[in-house]
């Protein structure tokens, strides 16, 4: 088992970093974990059962997600303030357990079809979330600086 995290990208990494093609396995806290930075792509990686987030973007914004395989866990925003959590690209190439993640933004008046593996809503209202199996993910649902978002 790795005793931290997989790949760590911090502050002051802001000029197009890549994080591409790679296998994490077992690491202690996330499989990536990016802080402070912008513009980074984060691509075709596969991370398996990681102790807290298969990618964590913590107070970063402009980063490009895409073709990432997560086994176990799954991808997490933080930040105070709307550019952390709306200024990504998110798209369903990603799959948490070999479903798709859903990154809705700026969204009103929508229904998450079935089958998601992961539903990341951000600056959104009127969302519908129904007949959804998510599991041994963490977070399944994560919603931010949204409202009105039905069950």
């Amino acid at each position: 088992m790795n005793s931290g995290q997989g790949i760590y990208l911090y502050s002051g990494c802001n000029n197009r970093n890549r994080i591409l093609n790679n296998s994490i396995y077992n690491t202690k806290h996330y499989g990536i974990f990016i802080e402070g930075s912008k513009n980074v792509t984060v691509g075709n990686n596969i991370i398996i059962s990681t102790s807290r987030k298969g990618i964590k973007i913590y107070y970063s914004s402009n980063c490009m997600i895409y073709g990432n395989i997560i086994m176990g866990n799954g991808i997490f925003i933080e930040g105070w303030g709307m550019k952390y959590w709306n200024s990504h690209y998110i798209d369903t190439s990603n799959t948490i357990n070999g479903k798709p993640v859903y990154y809705l933004r700026n969204v009103n008046g929508e229904v998450i079809p079935e089958g998601a593996g992961e539903i990341i809503l951000v600056n959104c209202s009127n969302i519908t979330i129904k007949n959804q199996n998510i599991t041994n993910t963490n977070p399944g649902i994560e919603v931010g600086y949204s409202s009105h978002i039905y069950p």
